[in-house]
């Protein structure tokens, strides 16, 4: 299997974190807001391998940080081995 990898600058990390900042700030100064419904982001430091990037959606009446244990996980894991199947992700988690 080959990957591809991406090594993010402290720039590009920074900027990254700045946009999720500036977003975070507008979803705050929304009048119709649900507290604390907040985007759930991980980044890796810089200049750390990166092989991908996941984006998950959760249901209209749940919040981001539920996702916390998935997120979690596919962040923690080395090199997570995700097939695209449809509109859903298939981990393979046994080697």
């Amino acid at each position: 299997m080959n990957h591809k990898s991406f090594f993010p600058t402290v720039d590009q990390v920074t900027q990254t974190q700045q946009a999720i900042a500036a977003y975070v700030q507008q979803v705050d100064a929304h009048p119709d807001r649900r507290v604390g419904a907040y985007p759930y982001a991980l980044l890796h430091e810089p200049g750390q391998p990166i092989y991908g990037t996941v984006m998950m959606f959760h249901g209209f009446s749940a919040k981001p940080h539920q996702m916390w244990r998935l997120a979690d996980y596919l962040f923690l894991e080395p090199l997570p081995r995700l097939k695209p199947v449809g509109f859903r992700l298939q981990t393979e988690i046994a080697g």
